[in-house]
């Protein structure tokens, strides 16, 4: 945009298509199909606000389809033994995470410029829309998978090299 600020804008699709199959025909309650789906967009801007030094932001989606594994064990109703499950499998849903990361970057010369010295600091936040979770029965030795709901991870990242 200028000399000092720059933006940066993109995305990704993704599509996942799960197929389980009972190739044995015993049970045939294992056959099942889910498909997924899920444009993630991101955006970011730096800013250079002396030589040096430097303030960015950005926001980003990503998701993460079910593997086989959890989709083979998500009927509550029908507990796994927890080293092997595979029973029925209604739907999960895919997680989505939404993250927000802002900081301050940069870099210092010696007069040499033999030497440097590069630091940072940020706070990022991010929201896992439908987190997958381990969910616990009342049969001792079963357990299933669920969509949980949201967890947030958010902290401080500190860097000096």
């Amino acid at each position: 945009m200028t000399k000092q600020l720059s933006l940066t804008a993109g995305g990704r699709f993704n599509l996942a298509e799960l197929e389980l199959r009972d190739t044995n025909g015993l049970s045939p309650d294992l056959n099942s199909h889910a498909s997924y789906a899920c444009f993630n967009p991101m955006i970011g801007a730096t800013y250079a606000i002396v030589p040096g030094v430097t303030v960015y932001g950005g926001y980003s989606e990503a998701n993460r389809a079910p593997v086989p594994a959890e989709l083979a064990c998500a009927d509550a109703n029908n507990p796994c033994l927890i080293p092997a499950f595979l029973t029925s499998d209604p739907p999960l849903k895919q997680i989505v995470s939404h993250t927000s990361e802002v900081g301050l970057r940069g870099d210092v010369k010696s007069r040499s410029g033999d030497h440097r010295l590069e630091w940072g600091l940020s706070f990022f936040h991010t929201l896992n829309n439908d987190d997958i979770v381990n969910g616990y029965s009342t049969l001792i030795g079963r357990s299933f998978i669920e969509n949980g709901g949201d967890t947030l991870r958010q902290g401080i990242e500190a860097k000096i090299s």
